[in-house]
Formats: structure tokens, C-alpha cells, sequence
């Protein structure tokens, strides 16, 4: 039996769409994708600190568990209840 558009009630089915902004938005690179891109244009090996600085810098990838002052931040299984909020 062929799918018909009409449902069993005789009310035409309603048909799902992709939003405007789930189309729109570009897909955000990983922490490895945004690492190797950064060392890719730079041409030079670079520590950790430095490479996560320049991901964030350029817009490619950034830490959540990182606030702008460099200081980790977040509720850990060894942070106090008072820490550093985010």
C-alpha cells in the first residue's frame, strides 16, 4: 500500500520542516578539529595554553571550564560549593 499524505481521520498529514536557524547555524568545531586547524596556519609548534588561547582568540573553539582570567571554574567532584563562579 502506497503512503498517502492524507491521514485515516481524512485531515491532510502535517508535515515536519527544518527550522531557519537549525539550517543557519554552522556547525562548531571540536577542541582536536579547532587545535589542528590553529597549528595548520600557524606552521610552528605550540603548547597546549598556547594553541587553547588562539582557538579562543580566533572564534574557533573555546573552553567552558576556562573564565577569561585563565582560572578554571565550574563545579568539579572537588570543588567547594563556594568556588569560582562561571
Amino acid at each position: 500500500m502506497a503512503a498517502s499524505k492524507i491521514h485515516q481521520n481524512g485531515k491532510p498529514k502535517k508535515t515536519r520542516t527544518k527550522s531557519a536557524k537549525a539550517e543557519a547555524k554552522p556547525k562548531e568545531l571540536s577542541a582536536l578539529d579547532a587545535a589542528a586547524k590553529v597549528l595548520a596556519e600557524t606552521g610552528q609548534p605550540m603548547s597546549c595554553k598556547e594553541m587553547i588561547e588562539a582557538m579562543a582568540q580566533k572564534g574557533y573553539w573555546s573552553s567552558s571550564r576556562v573564565d577569561e582570567g585563565g582560572r578554571k571554574c565550574g563545579r568539579g567532584t572537588n570543588a567547594s560549593p563556594n568556588g569560582p563562579p562561571c
